[in-house]
């Protein structure tokens, strides 16, 4: 055998036995690496009878909530399409190495449909201090939409309460209420006589002014009628909150209250 050619065979085993080395190293380091995963078992369900929507998703995430003032660092997610009856099962896997002692940790679930979140949890669960739990059950609560606030303008106000008594309303009679037109026209029924008129607003701010009404005398009405045209005539702000009206005075103390109606 010639030197160049045994020279060659002792750089092929070279490498050979290198590369193998290598190989086992990594395969130990995979081994390693495998071993240091960990995985919770979840089960969410909720407590109202709703259908969910068929492209419903839900998410599991396992987040560190020490720092209560930034936003939780998310350890590990999991989702899965929910085609099958609550409670709905989904394995958590998360590195072991990213869990620090005497840190506290929260696992979160939620339901989206659309791209919209429908359920949420609002329970804190620590997964590392429920004794080793076979199972996390979570209960997600439903999320309530905002309510957005009725416009002045435009809308039916039904007269609840002046000052702080309830409306009387005469059964052979239609209701009190309020109706303030784009147009800055106002128009109303007091209790016995209709009325109409102007009205200025900006931001919070609302006036009344112009304001005819019919002649009609009503016996058990009067003193009613009189106390909600006295309102109209001191109000200088609203407030607004969902269906809710409040018509305020000049030190911001509720004058009346309204409730928005809406005609099929």
């Amino acid at each position: 055998m010639s030197l160049n050619r045994l020279s060659n065979n002792l750089v092929f085993v070279f490498f050979l036995t290198l590369g193998c080395i290598v190989l086992t190293a990594c395969q130990m380091q995979s081994s390693e690496h495998l071993n240091n995963q960990g995985e919770h078992e979840i089960s969410v369900s909720y407590r109202d009878r709703s259908m969910l929507p068929p492209d419903s998703v839900l998410t599991i995430t396992l987040e560190d909530v020490s720092i209560m003032d930034i936003a939780a660092p998310v350890i590990s997610t999991a989702k899965t399409a929910l085609h099958t009856a609550q409670p709905f099962k989904v394995t958590l896997p998360y590195s072991v190495d990213m869990i620090k002692p005497g840190l506290s940790y929260n696992v979160r679930a939620q339901i989206h449909a659309q791209d919209k979140l429908i359920y949420t949890s609002s329970t804190l669960l620590d997964p590392f201090k429920q004794n080793d739990a076979a199972v996390l059950n979570i209960e997600v609560e439903r999320v309530k939409e905002l309510k957005l606030n009725t416009p002045l303008t435009n809308t039916y106000w039904k007269v609840m309460l002046i000052g702080k008594e309830a409306v009387i309303n005469d059964e052979n009679s239609q209701e009190l209420f309020l109706q303030l037109r784009s147009e800055n026209r106002v128009k109303g029924f007091s209790g016995c006589n209709s009325f109409m008129g102007s009205y200025q607003n900006s931001e919070h701010a609302l006036t009344f002014s112009q304001l005819a009404s019919t002649r009609k005398m009503c016996q058990n009405t009067m003193a009613q009628e009189n106390a909600f045209l006295n309102v109209l005539s001191q109000t200088t702000s609203y407030s607004i909150i969902g269906d809710d009206l409040q018509l305020l005075n000049q030190q911001q103390q509720p004058l009346a209250s309204f409730k928005a109606v809406y005609f099929n």
